[in-house]
């Protein structure tokens, strides 16, 4: 794996540290919980035109995650 790669994955795991912290100590979850995905779509969203397209071999992973995340 690159030094990219590795920082991306230490980032997110830190970014998903960091929201259930502030899940956790929040008072009104479902609240917290709406800004922190509507806040995570909008930067994803943002991030769209920086990123490639992915290539075929990878929509197995990405069908086989959605499904997973769905159960």
């Amino acid at each position: 794996m690159t030094v990219f790669g590795t920082c991306l994955v230490l980032l997110a795991a830190g970014l998903h540290a960091f929201w259930n912290l502030v899940l956790k100590v929040s008072g009104e979850r479902l609240l917290t919980m709406s800004v922190v995905l509507g806040v995570g779509s909008l930067l994803a969203c943002l991030a769209i035109p920086l990123v490639p397209f992915p290539e075929a071999s990878t929509w197995p992973f990405i069908v086989a995650t959605i499904g997973i995340h769905q159960v």
